[in-house]
């Protein structure tokens, strides 16, 4: 009797682990391979291999942050790996530097190995926007990746002020540039006509990037534009630091009859 009952508890296991198994085969995270919602306002820890979809997706930061204070932790955190990108993610900071203080809660975005989505049509005008104040020490990173874009990665349209300790970074990744039908200069970062500050140890740093220039063809000039600010300002104080450093250019494919310029 023994024996038999613990052969009879052996296969009640393995039965069990085998349901289990097809459990998991037939029914993946939801969380896993599929598009973000339009908002995101909830303390976000993690997300794998998800994308942003055509639409695009918003990060609603000052939500995120009352969210995160109601739930009793230290910091809002949208934290992304291989990220695919099909729209636009906006990240809506607070519009001033006292909101930050209503909770005294920092953010941390990272996006790590991020990559383009779909066909050449399919790639977004603009992979990131940004707008508002970073403050209080927090960071927005994009980490690695491989990406394919003919205007702008990173579009700050309204300005955008670092203060406080905060830090935005693009370091490690491949930024492909290709000639935009528009015939406009291609930029990682723009920011024309209005003011991006940094203040108070605030930071922009671009660094360990590779920027390929590839297949352009144009009559006149063209230009890879590391920070765009045609027509705005960049406006530095307190101990605030720009980094551009250890970023490598290649140009494959270029037929440019007037001049191109990398800056």
């Amino acid at each position: 009797q023994y024996t038999h009952h613990t052969m009879g508890r052996m296969l009640l296991v393995r039965v069990t682990v085998l349901v289990a198994i097809v459990i998991l085969l037939l029914c993946p995270s939801t969380g896993h391979s599929a598009a973000l919602p339009a908002s995101i306002t909830t303390h976000t820890t993690t997300s794998t291999d998800d994308s942003i979809p055509t639409g695009g997706t918003t990060l609603s930061v000052q939500t995120m942050l009352d969210n995160a204070a109601s739930n009793g932790r230290s910091e809002a955190v949208f934290d992304a790996t291989r990220l695919t990108f099909s729209g636009t993610l906006t990240i809506t900071l607070p519009t001033t530097a006292a909101a930050w203080t209503t909770h005294n809660i920092p953010l941390r975005i990272v996006i790590r190995d991020g990559t383009s989505g779909g066909a050449p049509a399919s790639w977004p005008t603009t992979y990131i926007k940004v707008t508002g104040v970073l403050a209080l020490g927090s960071n927005i990173s994009i980490l690695g990746g491989t990406y394919d874009y003919t205007v702008q990665f990173i579009h700050l349209p309204f300005g955008l002020t670092v203060q406080d300790g905060s830090t935005l970074a693009i370091e490690g990744g491949t930024y492909r540039a290709h000639y935009p039908a528009s015939g406009t200069f291609t930029s990682l970062v723009r920011c024309r006509d209005d003011r991006f500050t940094l203040s108070n140890r605030g930071t922009l740093s671009i660094s360990h990037n590779t920027m390929q220039v590839l297949h352009v063809t144009v009559s006149g000039s063209w230009a890879l534009q590391t920070v765009d600010l045609n027509g705005g300002v960049l406006a530095l104080s307190v101990s605030s630091t720009v980094s551009i450093s250890n970023n490598t250019v290649t140009a494959t494919n270029i037929n440019i009859g007037g001049s191109w310029y990398w800056y």
